[in-house]
């Protein structure tokens, strides 16, 4: 997993492209993983200064081998020395996390059990949390809050390339408090910008759908937060493209336009949400190209932190095929200037490094 390698994208041998092959997703003690992504997938800020990523392959530094979304389980296992969200984890030591049901971008994560020496163990593990008790409930202790909001993302910009959102960071403003039920959020400048120094934004959005968000940053340049929060600037979204934000457009934001949890010919599992493709980040995008640029993880055991860059062709039935036609590459920007292309004459047999492409068919 996340060595960047082509099993992920594009280097799949099997060709093909049947849309009711079965999906063998494996077993974890004798029990089937489930389809679905993990519930807890994204970005998500724990205390003030750090961000953990979680998905259905990884929980921050250690890896996802199970999960059960109706229980909110996850199994995992370590490489050696690191630590996942809440215990410090050894090699080939298995843990079982227990997270309280998100809602409105707040979740609660505990390590229930952990040094445990075979999956099996871990799956009859039997040691569970209280979810009534945040302070106290987990093992005695007080279970990790996790926030984040829902623009948290890689979007495709309106105003050209791609806007990274996280808990934390909002371009180069600190995000320092949000409401997911109200669409806002504010943010604060970096010291050293001059006169502009420390100085607050109250931004909105507008409701998700399946396509496209709008934001626009409604009041800026507040000394406080709470002159932001008081701020009663209006705005009107019923034209967003082109007007309503303080005399101009809103910033227009399009996620992945592949978004989904899907099958290849192989049976393996690929979810694709705003931060992962895959065991893979998503770094940027570009929809009209259809390319994606893709990082591996840190822990990843062959070229951890390197980017690949990977074409898919045009959905069909909410299907498509996939090729990574370049991998190892430094930075980000080696991946968006890379000229390495693929044919998708005939994915099915060919034209990919040499190789078919990878049949994604959705789940």
């Amino acid at each position: 997993a996340g060595s960047g390698g082509a099993s992920d994208g594009g280097t799949d041998a099997a060709s093909g492209g049947d849309a009711g092959a079965q999906v063998d997703v494996g077993t974890f003690g004798g029990v089937t993983k489930p389809t679905e992504a993990i519930e807890v997938t994204g970005l998500w800020r724990i205390g003030d200064f750090a961000n953990v990523h979680l998905n259905s392959v990884a929980f921050g530094k250690v890896q996802v081998v199970h999960y059960d979304n109706t229980k909110n389980l996850a199994y995992t296992t370590a490489p050696v020395g690191v630590s996942g969200p809440g215990g410090v984890s050894r090699e080939g030591v298995f843990s079982v996390y227990q997270w309280v049901e998100p809602k409105a971008g707040v979740t609660h994560l505990c390590q229930v059990d952990t040094n445990l020496s075979t999956e099996v163990a871990a799956l009859q593990s039997t040691k569970t949390a209280d979810p009534s008790d945040l302070s106290s409930g987990c093992n005695l202790g007080p279970w990790t809050e996790l926030k984040t909001f829902e623009l948290a993302g890689v979007w495709q910009s309106s105003f050209g390339g791609n806007e990274v959102i996280d808990p934390l960071l909002m371009g180069i403003t600190e995000v320092v408090e949000w409401d997911n039920a109200a669409n806002v959020v504010y943010t604060r400048n970096p010291e050293g910008i001059g006169s502009a120094s420390g100085l607050h934004t109250k931004i909105v959005w507008t409701e998700f759908a399946k396509g496209p968000v709008w934001y626009c940053k409604v009041a800026a340049g507040l000394k406080t937060l709470a002159e932001a929060k008081a701020s009663t600037a209006s705005v009107d979204d019923s034209d967003p493209d082109v007007s309503g934000c303080n005399g101009f457009g809103w910033t227009r934001l399009e996620p992945l336009s592949v978004l989904g949890s899907y099958a290849t010919q192989s049976g393996a599992l690929q979810h694709i949400t705003r931060y992962w493709w895959g065991d893979k980040l998503v770094a940027g995008f570009d929809n009209s190209k259809r390319e994606a640029y893709l990082r591996n993880s840190p822990q990843a055991a062959v070229e951890a932190n390197r980017y690949s860059k990977l074409l898919w062709t045009k959905p069909v039935k909410g299907g498509f095929w996939g090729c990574i036609v370049d991998q190892g590459l430094p930075d980000l920007d080696s991946a968006v200037d890379s000229a390495q292309t693929a044919s998708d004459a005939d994915p099915a047999t060919g034209g990919c490094q040499g190789k078919p492409w990878v049949r994604y068919d959705p789940i």
